[in-house]
């Protein structure tokens, strides 16, 4: 069976079946480029997104090409998790001025998306691109600072975290 079929084969809900899906196909050498395109498939996205950012938590890495598609691949994402797990398995990478091009207006998106998780994140990378692009600084630090009064509290535990 092919990665696309086990994914077609999921609930969306069970964690065990999906950790069971990467289990499977994760040592392939195409795993993560295949994930990667199959985050532009809206019924595929969750399950794409949820394998590669725990790709990236058990120890491997995305090259520049990679992390390339995977910018390129964020204006696809209509699913809130889907936007969840890539805002996290983005938080603590490096970018280039290019994928900040493609980075900005996803976060900003998000920074006012329905889901609180969604949002906290963002602001997470949003600080982190802050840190690797001094120009963007000042705006992040007024946004970050005028939301933490409004915000609910798992997001102002995260406002938190990050003036830390």
């Amino acid at each position: 069976m092919a990665l696309t079929d086990s994914i077609d084969q999921w609930d969306g809900k069970s964690a065990k079946d999906i950790t069971a899906v990467y289990n499977r196909y994760y040592r392939e050498p195409d795993f993560a480029p295949h994930c990667i395109k199959l985050l532009a498939e809206p019924h595929r996205q969750k399950a794409a997104s949820w394998l590669l950012k725990h790709h990236l938590e058990t120890g491997h890495s995305l090259s520049t090409a990679q992390l390339n598609q995977v910018c390129k691949a964020l204006d696809a994402l209509h699913d809130w998790e889907s936007q969840l797990h890539l805002l996290q398995l983005l938080a603590g990478q490096r970018f280039s001025a290019p994928q900040r091009q493609a980075l900005e207006p996803f976060v900003r998106q998000c920074l006012t998306a329905t889901h609180k998780f969604v949002r906290a994140w963002a602001y997470n990378l949003l600080h982190e691109l802050a840190q690797q692009f001094p120009d963007l600084a000042k705006d992040a630090r007024d946004i970050i600072a005028a939301t933490e009064r409004d915000e609910a509290p798992s997001v102002k535990a995260r406002l938190r975290q990050l003036q830390r």
